[in-house]
């Protein structure tokens, strides 16, 4: 073959279209009509396989060739399989040597109840701070459940929300508060739930998703994190699967929207700005999921100190709200983890002993009047104490544990709430 006719590189991204939608449509014959076909899927298979043995040798990629030829093998070996279980023309040899794509599929029924989770946490009383996140959602979800007779005619609640902000904020923690507070069965997805390898099943599983939600009798929540992995903006350089992917995921937005079902479906991401403007039509509102602010931060630092012995004054924690300016939630929680922890690594590294008044045993230095030298193995596990958590050791964490969010980001959330949330 004359390599010079495929010099152009549109000519190149033809032939790999081509070869997409012929192994698409080689997909569906088996999907849907395997028994009935298999003579005319072999002659298919057939073109596909010349088409993909062309697009090898105008391949001017030897890295890529060399991963079309290793398809090449496994094509041929796939059709070998199928040509013995029509020679054998029985129904036992036709299911033995039937395709992966017959042989693994899968009960979408069944993956959509492996998404059900079980929430975690007590309600909307354990998220600190977020007033304005808390009172929106309790008018979108909780109201209409108390008082379903106000929600009539042209009065409907919210059941598309998007939350965005940086991580670490507290938006997986959000929906988890959400479905208990409001008692309901929570689905809680990702891109790895929905996104397959064979062409046509990420389309299929998207709907049966929504299907299945939205007809359920009760109420419930479908919580997809980082929906900006399933949704960025449509481009004329991505696949058809993608775009296919996107459409189905567009139309089943739509139709939650449109009809009155019980599906509430909440979204999070921490790119608002790459989430294609269709996609962001379809949530009716958009929730800027901030920092925590000074109260904030100082609750949550607290919170986790709970049953923690600590030797810190007011202006001490004064001092740590302040030098946690810009900190996540997140951020926040491993700053803590870290100073408590501190006292623990003395343990390992102290040779001394002293005894207290209720019989526990605390390291401390030889010059320590009353040590005694016991190595750590020695010390009874249940007598084991540690000193109380001070500045210093939080000091070093702050130190340690720098903020992981930085001020442009912070600018461009802004940014963005300004120009679309």
């Amino acid at each position: 073959m004359d390599k010079t006719k495929f010099n152009n590189n549109d000519e190149i991204l033809r032939k790999y279209g081509e070869i997409a939608s012929c192994f698409e449509n080689l997909s569906k014959m088996f999907e849907e009509s395997y028994e009935l076909n298999l003579s005319n899927i072999i002659k298919y298979y057939k073109s596909c396989l010349m088409k993909l043995r062309d697009l090898t040798i105008i391949e001017k990629s030897e890295e890529i060739q060399s991963i079309l030829m290793n398809i090449l093998r496994d094509a041929k070996s796939q059709q070998q399989k199928i040509e013995g279980a029509l020679l054998s023309n029985s129904r036992d040899g036709k299911e033995k040597f039937a395709p992966e794509v017959k042989r693994r599929k899968v009960d979408q029924s069944n993956r959509i109840k492996l998404t059900m989770r079980k929430p975690i946490g007590n309600g909307l009383d354990d998220i600190v701070g977020l007033e304005n996140v808390k009172t929106i959602l309790n008018k979108s979800v909780l109201l209409p459940l108390q008082f379903p007779s106000l929600f009539t005619g042209g009065r409907r609640p919210w059941n598309q929300i998007l939350l965005y902000g940086p991580p670490g904020t507290g938006k997986s923690k959000i929906a988890h508060a959400l479905a208990c507070e409001a008692k309901v069965q929570f689905y809680s997805i990702s891109s790895a739930d929905i996104l397959s390898s064979w062409v046509g099943e990420s389309e299929k599983m998207i709907k049966d998703l929504f299907e299945y939600t939205r007809n359920k009798e009760e109420r419930c929540i479908v919580f997809i994190d980082e929906i900006d992995s399933l949704c960025r903006q449509r481009s004329n350089k991505e696949g058809d699967h993608s775009r296919s992917v996107k459409n189905q995921l567009l139309i089943e937005l739509d139709q939650n929207i449109s009809y009155n079902c019980n599906s509430f479906v909440l979204c999070a991401t921490n790119c608002p700005w790459d989430i294609d403007s269709a996609f962001m039509r379809r949530f009716q509102c958009r929730i800027y999921v901030p920092l925590p602010d000074k109260n904030s931060r100082l609750q949550i630092i607290k919170n986790q100190c709970k049953e923690i012995n600590t030797e810190l004054t007011e202006e001490d924690w004064k001092e740590i709200v302040n030098r946690t300016e810009g900190y996540s939630g997140a951020d926040l929680m491993n700053v803590t983890t870290y100073a408590i922890q501190e006292p623990l690594g003395e343990l390992e590294n102290s040779g001394y002993w002293i005894i207290t008044d209720d019989n526990k045993w605390m390291p401390c230095t030889s010059e320590t009047d009353g040590g005694i030298k016991v190595p750590l193995g020695l010390v009874p596990a249940d007598k084991i104490a540690v000193r109380n958590v001070t500045m210093k050791d939080f000091a070093k964490a702050i130190l340690i544990t720098p903020k992981t969010v930085t001020t442009s980001e912070i600018e461009k959330y802004k940014q963005f709430s300004s120009d679309r949330g």
